[in-house]
């Protein structure tokens, strides 16, 4: 069983689409959040499922939502590294 923890950038940037989604429609934000926490669910249960996107970095869609989560499995110490939780609206974050 792996742990999985979410670095301060993915923590920021669920604060920031929530935020976005509220000013938008009142509880939006928390129907974002649980998308992605069902997104995160389904990492947890099987973190292999989604494919390799850039070197060891995978990427899962969140439903309804324009989000990908992308994150690393950390075989060593049976983590996973939950990176970035990327509109793809935006530019890409390593493009900035």
């Amino acid at each position: 069983m792996y742990n999985i923890y979410l670095t301060p950038a993915a923590l920021a940037d669920m604060a920031v689409a929530t935020d976005y989604y509220n000013s938008k429609s009142d509880g939006l934000g928390k129907r974002m959040a649980g998308e992605v926490d069902a997104t995160l669910d389904r990492i947890f249960v099987n973190p292999k499922i989604y494919s390799i996107r850039y070197r060891d970095i995978r990427a899962a869609k969140v439903a309804t939502f324009p989000y990908l989560v992308f994150y690393k499995i950390k075989e060593r110490n049976k983590s996973i590294q939950v990176l970035r939780i990327f509109n793809t609206h935006q530019q890409p974050f390593w493009r900035q």
